[in-house]
């Protein structure tokens, strides 16, 4: 039963069902760029439990289609769209000057601070 303006069990079942599937599918491509092989990232770096990635990314995006509905197809598609941009990006990545110059400027102060 729907209550006006909210969100159908079923709909949230079914949500849920399809985050979990894409969830697993995102999670292999993971495991896949970080342990074997990315074209941003170079060789693999060995993932020790590739399962745990798996099921991490079903259960999350299982658990956002059980409370957001069927709003888990546009963070699907985002996550989807962040890794072929990711992996397409054929370039450095260019910082600003001043930005790197405030980060390191930051990290020597904290090193200062720690220290003394």
């Amino acid at each position: 039963m729907r209550k006006q303006g909210g969100i159908s069990f079923g709909e949230r079942a079914t949500s849920a069902c399809i985050g979990a599937l894409f969830g697993a599918l995102i999670g292999a491509a993971l495991v896949w760029l970080w342990g074997v092989y990315s074209q941003t990232l170079g060789p693999g770096h060995g993932v020790a439990h590739p399962v745990h990635w798996v099921l991490s990314a079903a259960a999350a995006l299982a658990a956002y289609g059980l409370v957001r509905g069927s709003h888990v197809g546009s963070l699907v598609g985002d996550i989807l769209s962040g890794l072929f941009e990711f992996e397409r990006q054929d370039r450095e990545i260019d910082i600003p000057i001043w930005l790197a110059v405030f980060f390191w400027a930051c990290v020597v102060a904290a090193v200062v601070w720690w220290l003394g």
